[in-house]
């Protein structure tokens, strides 16, 4: 899988330092989901103000494949198909321990649109479902910003996702 980003504290906050951490391993997949009008799948984040893509971590026994069917179906009420990798990012948050590696995708909606399933700390973050256009998501993505640690790395992720998606297969 290509390497698309790797993002450590030092890329977000000026003058951090790095600290030496033993780590652990969360492994994601996440990506870039279009309808059949070539929206994107675009999840807001009402608690902190920023969109992010539809994506999450593997549970036990699942795949990177496996676990993007699942987590599209919870977040974004659909099925997927036609799944394309576009590589990998990987995240080193120091305030958390946390090193995730994100398997990303492109995929397309199969069938109807359903309805969310977001689970309860998505639901305390009053997360929303949003479909956008391609270069409507791209410009959205490209000025946010937050207050939240969390969601900084998050931003720098998921925009590099889309342009990702954006160079290896342009618009759908």
């Amino acid at each position: 899988m290509d390497h698309i980003l790797t993002l450590r504290d030092k890329d977000i906050f000026p003058g951090y330092r790095e600290q030496k951490i033993d780590y652990v391993l969360r492994e994601a997949s996440r990506g870039v989901v279009f309808d059949f009008t070539g929206k994107i799948a675009a999840l807001f984040v009402a608690k902190d103000g920023y969109y992010k893509l539809a994506g999450g971590g593997l549970e036990s026994g699942e795949n990177k494949l496996s676990a993007m069917v699942r987590e599209c179906l919870e977040e974004t009420g659909c099925y997927i198909h036609n799944l394309q990798e576009i590589g990998l990012v990987e995240e080193w948050r120091d305030k958390y321990k946390l090193h995730q590696k994100s398997y990303c995708f492109i995929a397309e909606v199969k069938g109807e649109k359903g309805q969310t399933n977001f689970d309860a700390g998505e639901t305390a973050d009053g997360f929303r479902l949003d479909w956008l256009g391609f270069d409507q998501a791209l410009k959205v993505f490209s000025g946010q910003s937050t207050d939240s640690y969390e969601g900084k790395f998050i931003i720098r992720r998921d925009l590099a996702i889309l342009q990702k998606a954006k160079e290896l297969y342009g618009k759908k």
